[in-house]
């Protein structure tokens, strides 16, 4: 997980061009006027130059929520980059470049199936090329630079509003009959442990495990390496000390220092532009940072949950496999919270790692957007904010990924082999 920077440090690496997201769910890109905060407006060039990708690229944002059967029907003839989803479950689908409409829901419905027990509504499509809104009734069609993240970045509320109309959406499907995600899989409350000594950050959740394993075989080849963050908070007065106007970011960080110089992203080698994201157990995906991995999770649509992909700043040699949370007062205690990462394969057979949680500055909102990596943890000194190790270099003994670590903050981790005990097999 990345160590915060400066504002001024990220204007500086985002160039003289800001754009801003404004009006309601799917409003359209417009320039900043004179005197207007602009959000960052991240150059975000491919992570492989393999991908071949249109120049520019069209975010589908529907009005109503579609099921698997109608993304079919609408997206035909398109290559989809993105399906995203959010309500009682959250995430991200990642077929693309270069798939075709058919292939890229079977490939969500695959795996989110596989995950919740039935497919989730699709709320926002991004497609490569561009889309006539005319062919799209009752969505807001957008077409954005396919080097800019602005796809990525929602506009303020978007998240709320998507979310109540998948869970209305949903009790309409239900009444008739039609199968949608269960948010109950992965979900079960966590019994109360004993008694433990205090932590250092009373935000800071009470218990969990981290779990990474390879799945060489099966349906789905493409996203082998697969991570799954489990995590528990121990009270409503510990998800309330996050207070207001800050967000939570969870997961992985793994590391080469063999390999890859320890230099600064994004200048990394440059005679091989795939080092950095490849060189590892794991891998971003080709493509683009905001869209290098599929995840979700059972945090629900008011927490606002994304992919932490922004890696301006952070070494080489390591690579991060996060998940954010804006809004993590809108969490329950004693609710078990799970988190899944598929990524591509990466050139290694293991790699050391560490594991964190963060509370960061919630900086989103004061550019009108919905929470997101762009934008979360500007003020990155703010007070309040800090870190809870859970995994360190140093706590690992010569630890790597793939197998599991169960963690406590006021304990020494334990970590299982893949097939021992809760932590899955790989094969």
């Amino acid at each position: 997980m990345r160590a915060r920077r400066s504002s001024v440090g990220r204007a500086l690496l985002a160039g003289s061009t800001a754009l801003l997201l404004t009006g309601s769910m799917g409003a359209t890109a417009l320039a900043s006027q004179p005197g207007e905060d602009a959000p960052p407006n991240r150059e975000t060039s491919p992570v492989t130059p393999e991908a071949e990708v249109s120049p520019h690229v069209t975010r589908i944002m529907f009005e109503q929520p579609q099921t698997v059967d109608e993304l079919r029907e609408k997206l035909a003839g398109s290559e989809v980059l993105q399906l995203r989803y959010t309500g009682e479950v959250s995430g991200v689908s990642q077929p693309g470049p270069g798939v075709p409409a058919t292939q890229a829901v079977a490939q969500f419905e695959r795996t989110t199936t596989a995950e919740y027990q039935a497919a989730p509504l699709v709320f926002m499509a991004v497609v490569d090329g561009q889309r006539d809104a005319a062919s799209l009734p009752g969505a807001q069609v957008d077409t954005f630079d396919s080097q800019s993240s602005e796809v990525n970045q929602l506009p303020q509320h978007t998240l709320e509003q998507a979310t109540q109309a998948t869970r209305d959406r949903r009790a309409s499907l239900t009444g008739q009959g039609v199968a949608v995600a269960d948010p109950q899989r992965n979900a079960e409350p966590v019994a109360p442990g004993p008694q433990a000594p205090p932590k250092e950050y009373r935000w800071s959740p009470i218990q969990g495990q981290m779990q990474t394993w390879d799945t060489e075989s099966g349906p789905e080849p493409e996203h082998p390496r697969k991570f799954r963050y489990n995590m528990t908070w121990a009270s409503q007065a510990d998800i309330n000390a996050f207070g207001d106007d800050f967000g939570l970011e969870h997961g992985a960080t793994l590391y080469n220092t063999e390999d890859i110089s320890d230099w600064t992203r994004p200048y990394c080698n440059p005679f091989d532009f795939n080092e950095p994201y490849n060189n590892f157990w794991a891998a971003w995906d080709s493509g683009f940072k905001w869209n290098a991995v599929e995840w979700g999770t059972n945090v629900p649509g008011e927490a606002a949950p994304y992919w932490d992909w922004d890696d301006a700043t952070d070494s080489c040699q390591e690579l991060g496999f996060q998940i954010g949370v804006g809004y993590p007062t809108n969490l329950q205690p004693r609710q078990g919270y799970s988190t899944w990462i598929h990524a591509s394969r990466g050139d290694q057979s293991n790699s050391e790692f560490t594991l964190n949680t963060q509370k960061i500055s919630n900086d989103c909102n004061d550019v009108g957007l919905d929470p997101g990596s762009s934008c979360m943890g500007l003020n990155y000194n703010r007070p309040g904010s800090g870190t809870e190790d859970l995994v360190t270099l140093e706590d690992q003994q010569g630890w790597t990924v793939p197998g599991c670590v169960n963690w406590n903050p006021t304990r020494q981790p334990t970590r299982l082999d893949n097939g021992q005990a809760s932590c899955p097999a790989s094969g």
